[in-house]
């Protein structure tokens, strides 16, 4: 049985949790953002089915990677919190030089996992 592909409020949830870079959360997230891929495949030597992420962007380390999921139509700002160790994303939409004011945000661990989370809410707050 397959398992459900997680919401991108999910996926953003799992973000903020995270203490570090996790390819299977970059994998999810590369498949809720409709960018399909086999993500597993199988060898004729080997009938155990092998992980294959070479393809998946590195979205939960890389800042660059995590700006590839904020929405066209989006501005976004990212800080870290004074004397602390977590980063702070905010992501809102920017139509004809207006901002809304509801601004999907995060916290996390990493600029790159802050990014991801805040990118995810304003995609699935745009649908």
């Amino acid at each position: 049985m397959t398992k459900a592909q997680p919401s991108l409020l999910e996926l953003a949830e799992r973000c903020e949790k995270a203490t570090g870079p996790d390819r299977e959360l970059d994998a999810h997230i590369h498949a809720a953002n409709g960018r399909p891929f086999e993500m597993e495949y199988w060898t004729e030597a080997d009938t155990t089915p092998q992980r294959n992420l070479s393809k998946v962007p590195l979205y939960t380390r890389s800042i660059d990677a995590a700006l590839t999921l904020v929405p066209e139509i989006c501005r976004f700002n990212l800080n870290k919190r004074p004397f602390g160790s977590q980063y702070h994303a905010q992501v809102w939409f920017s139509r004809y030089y207006e901002t809304v004011n509801d601004m999907p945000n995060a916290w996390a661990a990493t600029a790159a996992l802050a990014l991801c989370a805040a990118a995810l809410r304003a995609t699935e707050h745009g649908q």
